[in-house]
């Protein structure tokens, strides 16, 4: 468990350790329940979605990433779909990642990508 190591840290994609501070594991016990924090991956990834137009972001994850943000951001209803609910779509904005990355700076990540239908292939550029 995260919070019984001296510093703690998740690996990155790349095998490089991503440091997590402490208070934000301790905020987020709060907030997950019991039965969920073992399936919680950290950190909670936020992609943005160009296709979507200004501003929106997808969160990605399972029922455990969906259920977090919702909750931090009170979008989570009590008794609406619940720890157990399914993950589904959760999008954000602008301001909402903002708030996110305000409170919980080291157990989310923000990224970038490019919707398949923008993405440009070599056999279509003429290569």
């Amino acid at each position: 468990m995260l919070l019984e190591e001296k510093e703690p840290s998740v690996e990155s994609v790349d095998g490089k350790p991503l440091p997590i501070e402490r208070s934000e594991l301790v905020e987020l016990e709060r907030i997950v329940p019991p039965e969920m924090q073992s399936r919680l991956m950290l950190p909670i990834v936020i992609m943005r979605r160009t296709d979507l137009g200004g501003g929106a972001f997808e969160v990605f994850g399972g029922s455990a990433e969906h259920f977090v943000v919702r909750k931090i951001l009170g979008l989570e209803e009590s008794g609406e779909r619940g720890a157990e609910g399914g993950g589904g779509l959760t999008l954000i904005y602008r301001p909402q990642v903002q708030e996110l990355r305000r409170r919980f700076r080291t157990v989310t990540a923000v990224g970038f990508g490019v919707p398949k239908d923008e993405e440009v292939s070599f056999s279509e550029s003429g290569f």
